[in-house]
């Protein structure tokens, strides 16, 4: 045999003898576990089982009554929130509205995002949230933009309001709710 191809072949082993102790051939990316929990423990107080009355308000001015149920679990060591919301015609009982939301806090942008899932649509809405925990976060929607405003209240009540605007300064009432916790969810 060729002695090149005995030097190839043993520089070959050597070198992949020796990957397992080379440092990552790629950067890995920043470890951002305590930035993410800070970030995330005044949101703590949505895990559990919600209930209560609401109402919503279509295009035409005509208000619905419903009851709204939300669960929301905490998953990796409160790092995510994962929400899901049904509401109910209070009259009829049909579902009108069922949707999934994750929240998060990006530790390299720093900021927090929100992923919703309805039937029909994916959304990834603006969010801000305040130094008292309140919850903003919204998107254009056709001609104008809708917001909703989440709050913990002292008595522990999640309150949220819902509203649209069809140039930014004027905004109309489009959903409101007061939830009361009535149970635990998950979390892990």
């Amino acid at each position: 045999m060729n002695p090149s191809f005995f030097r190839f072949a043993a520089a070959a082993t050597l070198v992949l003898l020796s990957l397992p102790f080379a440092p990552p051939l790629a950067a890995q990316p920043a470890d951002h576990s305590e930035a993410v929990e800070k970030a995330m423990a005044p949101m703590s107080w949505w895990v559990g089982r919600w209930e209560g009355p609401g109402w919503t308000m279509g295009p035409d001015r005509q208000r619905t009554e419903v009851e709204v149920v939300e669960i929301v679990e905490s998953r990796i060591d409160g790092q995510v929130l994962v929400f899901e919301g049904i509401g109910t015609d209070a009259a009829t009982g049909k579902v009108g509205h069922h949707a999934l939301g994750v929240l998060s806090f990006d530790g390299d942008e720093q900021t927090y995002r929100l992923r919703t899932f309805r039937s029909g649509g994916v959304l990834d809405p603006d969010v801000e949230v305040k130094p008292d925990g309140t919850l903003i976060w919204g998107f254009d929607q056709g001609s104008g933009r809708i917001r909703f405003t989440v709050r913990h209240t002292e008595d522990d009540r999640w309150v949220e309001t819902g509203e649209y605007s069809p140039d930014g300064q004027q905004w109309f009432p489009m959903l409101g709710m007061e939830l009361s916790r009535v149970g635990t969810a998950g979390s892990n």
